[in-house]
């Protein structure tokens, strides 16, 4: 995150060792800042540690040495003591406006989301005039599915940079989350003449495209997006569910084999397989890509269902294990893609039950909630 008051630390630090440097605080200050400032994350922990331990470091710098201990921790993934080292330099410090947008954004990781809303207002109430703590909002907004407290955040971020290509990138994400396309494809159209050159906004503006039904000119806007983005893990995935959601099966094959090389992963051995089920032919690479990956661990029980080797009651005991907050996604895999395995062996009545669990109960950010959707309009 950027350091807003960066220069500021120059001008206090020219002050504070404009004389004589031999006590230890001060020189520990010094050497700890100096890591800081070279990203050595150890050096300044342990520099600082000592300089706020010392006696004669004066308290009108231990703020900074809180700050800059704090960001170090972050850095190291302690969010628990970056939490505790920025909170003990607001108590010093009310007005340190980089910490609270610092501790806002740590504690919206930490999935502390009214406590962060609370130090992002604060900031906003004293600095409207940055767009970070509405970006950092907004998020928080959205991830709560308080869409349109979102849409406002994202209001002011466009007015206060109307070239933000992003801004309007994710504004448009929002409004095609409650329905309102016209509105996300005025966004969307925004971002790709504020940047023609910008896959991403290609990519948004193919998803607001799709949600409207306009298959063709979302599949152009996703081709468009990986040839502009060719580093982009996901972009034929993008392009291979949309032909497979739409029926075109064939198609959908290339797709997923351009993803499983840009992108290896047990999914891609799925997908590949499914929609070479679903054009009728057959799948003569599935062991040699099954062999590629870790069997044991999850999805790969879906993998040796699909090689014959597993059942779907071992799928779904399988997707029932593991961390507790993996566990609901696995099972929403579970139900869509067991379901796929009783629709190729004719059981269209297990597999609509299943897909209907998916369709209701899969998180909204997983590619099979509208697969599911999708096949279920397909079936008789």
């Amino acid at each position: 995150m950027r350091r807003i008051f960066e220069l500021c630390f120059g001008v206090l630090l020219g002050l504070a060792f404009a004389g004589p440097t031999q006590a230890s605080g001060y020189s520990d200050l010094n050497a700890g800042i100096a890591a800081f400032t070279r990203g050595n994350v150890d050096d300044t922990i342990k520099f600082l540690n000592s300089a706020l331990a010392s006696p004669d470091l004066p308290a009108k710098l231990k703020p900074v040495a809180y700050f800059d201990r704090g960001t170090a921790y972050a850095g190291k993934g302690n969010t628990t003591q970056a939490i505790a080292d920025l909170s003990a330099c607001l108590a010093l410090e009310p007005n340190y406006h980089e910490a609270l947008l610092q501790r806002g954004y740590l504690l919206a990781q930490n999935k502390q989301s009214a406590a962060a809303l609370a130090d992002l207002s604060k900031l906003i109430s004293r600095r409207p005039f940055l767009s970070i703590p509405y970006i950092l909002r907004g998020a928080i907004y959205a991830d709560e599915n308080q869409t349109e407290a979102a849409i406002a955040d994202y209001n002011h971020v466009i007015a206060l940079d109307p070239k933000s290509s992003r801004g309007y990138i994710v504004r448009a994400e929002l409004y095609r989350r409650i329905g309102h396309y016209g509105e996300a494809l005025e966004d969307n159209n925004e971002a790709v003449s504020l940047n023609e050159n910008f896959g991403e906004a290609y990519l948004e503006r193919g998803r607001t495209y799709e949600a409207k039904g306009d298959y063709e000119s979302a599949l152009q806007d996703y081709r468009k997006s990986v040839k502009l983005t060719p580093g982009d893990r996901d972009g034929y995935l993008t392009i291979g569910l949309l032909q497979w959601n739409t029926s075109h099966f064939r198609d959908s094959i290339d797709s997923f084999e351009h993803w499983l090389k840009d992108s290896p992963s047990a999914y891609g051995v799925i997908w590949i397989n499914l929609a070479r089920n679903r054009a009728n032919e057959t799948d003569p690479e599935l062991a040699q890509n099954a062999s590629k990956f870790d069997l044991k661990k999850w999805p790969g029980a879906l993998v040796r269902l699909l090689m014959g080797s597993a059942s779907p009651d071992e799928a779904f005991k399988s997707a029932n294990v593991g961390d507790a907050a993996a566990v609901p996604g696995q099972v929403c895999e579970a139900n869509f893609y067991v379901a796929q395995w009783y629709l190729l062996h004719q059981n269209t009545v297990a597999a609509r039950s299943m897909l209907e669990r998916a369709a209701t109960s899969c998180p909204k950010d997983f590619i099979e909630l509208r697969s599911a959707s999708a096949e279920l309009k397909r079936l008789p």
